[in-house]
C-alpha cells in the first residue's frame, strides 16, 4: 500500500515537472482540470490510499497527544507526585510512586481498592499518592473536604 502511495506521489511529481509552470497559480484551467481528473481517477482506482493516509494521520496525532501529555506531566510533576497536602500510603520514601486520582463515590475506585491495598502490602518500595478528585459533585465534594480536614488533623 505504501508502494501505491509512493507511485501516486511520483506521478504527481512527474506531472508537475513536465509542466512549464512551477506555481499552482500559473496552471491554466485545462492543466488544472487535467490534473484533477488524473488525481481523482487515481484515488478512485486506489481507495486504500485514503485509509493508509488516515492511519498515518491518526498515528501522528496519537504521537503528538502522547508528547503533549508527557510534557504536562513533567511540567506538573511536583504537584502530581510531591504535593505535601496529599495523603501518602505505603512507603513515603519509596522509589516507585503511583498516583491515584479518586472520588469517594466512584464505583471503579471502590472496586480497585483491594488491588491497591495488595500492591502496597506486597511492594515495600511503593509510594502511593492519593489525590482527592471529586468529579461527581455533591456528596463527593463533601467527602473530599471531610478527608482533607481529617488529614490536616493527622487523621486522614
Amino acid at each position: 500500500m505504501r508502494a501505491a502511495l509512493r507511485t501516486f506521489l511520483l506521478s504527481m511529481l512527474v506531472l508537475w515537472s513536465l509542466s512549464p509552470a512551477a506555481n499552482a497559480a500559473e496552471f491554466s484551467d485545462s492543466q488544472r482540470q487535467e490534473m484533477e481528473t488524473i488525481i481523482k481517477d487515481y484515488l478512485l482506482s486506489h481507495p486504500e490510499l485514503l485509509r493508509d493516509m488516515s492511519q498515518i494521520l491518526e498515528q501522528k496525532e496519537k504521537l503528538a497527544e502522547e508528547e503533549q501529555r508527557r510534557g504536562a506531566l513533567v511540567a506538573n510533576a511536583d504537584q502530581i507526585f510531591r504535593d505535601k497536602t496529599d495523603f501518602v500510603a505505603g512507603n513515603p520514601d519509596g522509589k516507585v510512586t503511583m498516583v491515584e486520582f479518586f472520588d469517594y463515590n466512584c464505583g471503579w475506585c471502590k472496586k480497585g481498592f483491594p488491588e491497591i491495598l495488595s500492591l502496597i502490602e506486597s511492594d515495600k518500595d511503593l509510594k502511593f499518592v492519593l489525590k482527592e478528585f471529586p468529579i461527581f459533585g455533591g456528596d463527593s465534594d463533601y467527602a473530599a473536604k471531610a478527608a482533607i480536614a481529617a488529614g490536616k488533623q493527622g487523621k486522614y
